[in-house]
């Protein structure tokens, strides 16, 4: 979906992986606790069966006007490497342009992400779903989608996050007003995903797994 009403639309990707053990680009671990019976039984069964789940009302709206201030403010000083980088998404044997901006790591440039990224509250719901007992942040990063960028098209993001692992999933946050889907939008809150990198490997759902037959 394009920006409507003349007015910017942005939101924040947060991937977290299982484990303590790993990659250098890794925050300190976040464990469990502090936000105990922020899901529900039924959010829980639902997200083992299907393999997403929205939930709404997840943050306090005070919290999230909060946050994307925060992140607009970071957002000013990689403004021109997110332009570089949509430059080389794009498509030149189709003149495809990518259809938003990407503003990668804001945890690394402010402590309130950081903190807000790291917390309690999403590694509880994290290790919950994924059925472990501490997370990782692997990477946050804002979507910005500008006045006139273009729809984006249905797609896979793993090739986006090739890792070897089941054991992780990725939060999707908005951080502006979402319209309802009778009005055009997603009516989406919060989105937690669990993409489906090894079809063999632990944790996926029958149902989950990708379709091979042609």
């Amino acid at each position: 979906m394009g920006a409507p009403g003349g007015a910017a639309l942005a939101g924040l990707l947060l991937l977290l992986l299982a484990g303590r053990g790993g990659f250098h680009a890794f925050s300190s671990v976040a464990t469990a606790g502090g936000a105990a019976g922020s899901l529900s039984l039924p959010e829980v069964l639902s997200f083992e069966r299907r393999g997403h789940l929205a939930l709404r009302q997840f943050f306090a709206p005070e919290d999230v006007a909060s946050l994307k201030a925060e992140l607009l403010r970071t957002m000013e000083t990689t403004r021109e490497e997110a332009k570089l980088h949509a430059i080389m998404m794009n498509d030149a044997e189709v003149e495809e342009l990518a259809p938003f901006l990407q503003h990668f790591n804001p945890w690394r440039r402010s402590e309130k992400v950081a903190e807000f990224a790291r917390s309690p509250r999403l590694a509880e719901a994290a290790c919950r779903l994924l059925n472990v007992e501490s997370v990782r942040l692997y990477q946050d990063c804002v979507f910005e989608k500008r006045v006139g960028d273009d729809c984006t098209n249905w797609h896979s993001d793993l090739t986006m996050a090739p890792l070897d692992t089941n054991e992780f999933l990725t939060f999707w946050i908005p951080l502006d007003y979402v319209l309802h889907p009778d009005d055009g939008g997603t009516g989406l809150v919060t989105l937690i995903v669990a993409p489906v990198a090894n079809p063999n490997l632990r944790h996926t759902p029958t149902h989950a797994r990708p379709n091979t037959s042609t």
